[in-house]
């Protein structure tokens, strides 16, 4: 039993060795040889403690775990570890001497040697990370290597080594293992601390240099908000530093007017009961003095003890504001000071070119005739500028109601009448759903028509048809509007509800246009609540469909009253 206890003291003193390599730490993880030297000077004074503290069966023979000390040498700083660890305890043993000093320092070094070799495996050959398995591996390494070793060259009497053998052996396993997966579990925690640590500073710069502020706000049980975190983009954008509002949240309250504030405030009311993410934009005073725009987005999440957090990023839309004033102040400028005359001399030239002022001669009959073409396409494009500003701003008012499709697409395809007789095409009608009602606003509704149908003309060749079929479909209205002209390359189909966007044809002078109808027609039937898609090969024509919402067939009567009553006036 006294044997027992003084082997697991013996054992004992290796965690000194890990207690200190755990302390050293970091300092420790530089170069291969830096670290290599530093654990093996390290075990090798463990290994000496150990061996001064063995248990001795008979004179010569001395019983002790200094294998585990080798073996976790070579296992945590490989062969060059190994050996710095193995001489000097060699060397010891020799100079102890005795019957047992030969083989015990063959003992130290088939431990050394088999577990150099199990680390260049592990980590050379195979590439892996140290592991519990690993350990486990040299563990039995330890325990049963020199344990060979030793009994094939030993002269002691067999049942002396037998009862060495029961000493070491489990000793030199147990504390290998032990040793070994405390070693492991210390790294791997330094590990994780770094990953972490490496995480967290990524993240703040991450923060710290995005293009705009990233904030939390908190709402405890009793209501009360506060700012948890707020990153250092405030500094860039408001001058100010973030842990000014971190301690003080009404700081930021002050930047907002009372009324962006009441605003703001509802919004997290609001936000906090449904759980949905919120928007808000506001003009904050600068502490410089200047006026900026900014907006905010923040999504919630709940906490414990009834708390809401909303994680957030806020950022500088003072740029876009200028811009958007711009556009409107261009808008304003086209619609008054260009359109108005641009109008006056389209009519102008109309009536000259109609005789009003008299008969002209061939050439200035010419000329007047080309400047009221292109009068008209200055129209005709300063009026679409208009219309997609007015849908895309919400401007444009939509009249909702029950319509009869058949009447609108009739009065469409009769305003084009000459378009159509000019290029030569004409156009059909077929109703598979007669009667047909849907739900949109009759002017609208009739530009995106009269847009799809003048489309199809345009490109339709002489002598061709247009095709328009009326259909029900899954409880919609579904118009379509075909051609018989060259299709639409491939590469155009994800560009053609694009704003100024024109496919490359061969004739693209003789069909012109501005690139804006479709874009127009397609934020047209969009506010309808209606979907606008096409199938095209090229060579093959053209089908557009448009989906309308339908109605219910007992309001026709009255839908188709209302068509009457428009079409006369």
């Amino acid at each position: 039993m006294n044997a027992v206890v003084t082997m697991v003291e013996a054992a004992s003193a290796i965690i000194l060795a890990i207690i200190f390599l755990a302390l050293l730490g970091e300092r420790l993880e530089g170069t291969f040889w830096r670290r290599s030297i530093a654990f093996g000077l390290v075990f090798a004074a463990t290994g000496i403690l150990v061996m001064l503290n063995p248990v001795e069966l008979m004179n010569g023979v001395r019983t002790d775990p200094r294998n585990a000390v080798v073996a976790l040498s070579a296992a945590l700083g490989g062969p060059v570890c190994a050996l710095i660890t193995a001489i000097p305890m060699i060397a010891l043993r020799l100079h102890f001497g005795g019957v047992g000093a030969v083989p015990g320092a063959a003992g130290i070094a088939s431990a050394a040697i088999c577990s150099s070799l199990l680390w260049y495996v592990w980590t050379n050959y195979l590439g892996r990370e140290a592991s519990q398995r690993y350990i486990l591996y040299h563990s039995l390494s330890a325990a049963v290597v020199p344990a060979l070793v030793i009994g094939v060259m030993t002269a002691v009497p067999w049942e002396i080594f037998l009862k060495s053998a029961s000493l070491f052996v489990p000793v030199n396993f147990a504390a290998v293992l032990l040793m070994g997966q405390l070693v492991i579990r210390e790294h791997q925690r330094r590990w994780a601390m770094a990953a972490n640590n490496e995480a967290q500073a990524r993240l703040q710069a991450t923060a710290n240099n995005a293009p705009g502020v990233l904030f939390q706000i908190a709402r405890s049980e009793d209501g009360q908000l506060d700012l948890p975190y707020i990153s250092d983009g405030a500094r860039r954008i408001l001058d100010m530093d973030p842990e000014d509002f971190v301690e003080d949240p009404a700081k930021l309250a002050r930047l907002i007017s009372r009324k962006d504030g009441e605003k703001l405030r509802l919004v997290l009311e609001d936000s906090a009961e449904t759980l949905e993410p919120w928007a808000f934009e506001a003009q904050c005073m600068h502490p410089k003095g200047r006026i900026l725009w900014l907006r905010a987005v923040a999504e919630p999440r709940g906490c414990r003890h009834d708390e809401i957090v909303w994680d957030g990023f806020a950022y500088d839309i003072s740029d876009q504001k200028r811009s958007e004033r711009m556009k409107n102040d261009f808008i304003s400028t086209v619609s008054h000071e260009l359109r108005t005359p641009l109008t006056a001399i389209h009519g102008a030239l109309g009536l000259v070119a109609a005789g009003g002022a008299g008969q002209l001669s061939a050439k200035g009959n010419s000329l007047v005739s080309i400047a009221y073409a292109n009068s008209a396409r200055l129209v005709r494009l300063i009026n679409d500028i208009l219309d997609i500003e007015r849908i895309e701003s919400g401007r444009m008012h939509f009249d909702i109601r029950p319509l009869s499709i058949r009447p609108l697409l009739e009065a469409a395809v009769d305003s084009l009448s000459a378009y159509a007789a000019e290029h030569e095409i004409s156009i059909k009608i077929e109703e598979t759903a007669p009667g047909l009602v849907c739900l949109a606003d009759p002017d609208r509704l009739s530009q995106a028509f009269l847009n799809l149908i003048s489309n199809a003309v345009k490109f339709s060749p002489p002598a061709g048809t247009v095709r328009i079929r009326i259909a029900q479909r899954a409880g919609r209205a579904r118009i379509y509007v075909s051609d018989e002209g060259p299709g639409i390359p491939q590469e155009f189909h994800t560009r053609i509800f694009t704003k100024f966007e024109r496919a490359n044809f061969s004739d693209n002078q003789k069909v012109g246009g501005t690139g804006l109808g479709l874009s127009i027609t397609k934020a047209i039937i969009e506010h309808l609540n209606g979907e606008i898609d096409f199938r095209s090969t090229e060579g093959g024509g053209t089908i557009f469909f448009v989906d309308l919402p339908g109605f219910p067939a007992m309001q026709q009567f009255g839908a188709e009253r209302d068509n009457r009553k428009l079409a006369s006036a």
